[in-house]
């Protein structure tokens, strides 16, 4: 009886994450379902519904309804990492940075893995200590359990290096995460910043447009206009606004609905 709420509960946050990988917010109705299912069979302290609720209101920038689910997960389950994870990261979208550390060295002192360590690392650069951040990033790494956990700390890792101006280094990360997931958007996308930066349009263009070939958000498309702008291809960069303008009406219908 107790098997169904939390197989429920991690259908719906198994979409909450499909929708933040695919950029498709269809996914968002099916994981309140399930998670909202969940509950009505078991109501009773089912942190991890509550969980998913929380994660699924901060997809949603619903960042109140984030921390108020967190928190009643919280209480329902003390020793719930998750939990302490989506309360970690309502109090950062808040701006509550000393309610965040405090959550997130609690699911440090839970399950210290990639996810808690990221978070940590992303107070850290917040706060403008990037050789902290960059030293609890490269924790996560060291911890990372499977590809997806390694492109996420690459990402980051390129990110901090590319935030202090190191071009090298922040090539080596996202290549360093290709070659665990190729063809990954952000980290093309990323890629894209450092060739852009190094003068090398072609290459950024190249890249960019393989990131929205398979991810087309309209922060990479808006990417891929500049590019196109500064080198010059007007036609390209109006086939690229064009493609904006769709993504936005495409996701204010999606959220009407």
């Amino acid at each position: 009886a107790i098997a169904e709420p939390y197989r429920r509960a991690r259908l719906g946050m198994a979409h909450v994450q499909i929708a933040r990988i695919t950029a498709d917010p269809s996914h968002y109705a099916l994981a309140e379902t399930a998670l909202q299912r969940s509950l009505t069979i078991h109501p009773d302290r089912n942190a991890a519904a509550l969980t998913g609720l929380g994660a699924l209101a901060g997809a949603r920038h619903d960042f109140a309804a984030a921390l108020r689910y967190a928190r009643q997960a919280v209480d329902a389950d003390e020793w719930s990492a998750d939990a302490y994870g989506v309360l970690t990261d309502a109090l950062v979208e808040l701006g509550r940075y000393p309610e965040a550390t405090d959550a997130v060295q609690r699911m440090l002192d839970l399950r210290p893995d990639s996810g808690s360590f990221g978070r940590a690392s992303y107070l850290f650069e917040l706060n403008g200590n990037l050789p902290r951040a960059r030293e609890l990033m490269q924790r996560a790494l060291d911890v990372a359990a499977g590809p997806d956990e390694t492109t996420f700390a690459r990402q980051h890792l390129g990110d901090l290096a590319f935030a202090t101006g190191d071009l090298a280094g922040a090539a080596a990360h996202y290549a360093q995460g290709l070659l665990h997931h190729p063809g990954h958007p952000a980290l093309l996308t990323s890629r894209a910043k450092v060739a852009s930066a190094r003068g090398d349009l072609p290459a950024a263009i190249a890249d960019l447009r393989a990131a929205t070939a398979t991810l087309p958000t309209v922060e990479h498309l808006m990417m891929l206009s500049d590019a196109l702008t500064a080198a010059g291809d007007r036609t390209g960069a109006a086939q690229a606004d064009e493609l904006v303008r769709v993504s936005d009406r495409l996701a204010a219908a999606a959220s009407a609905s």
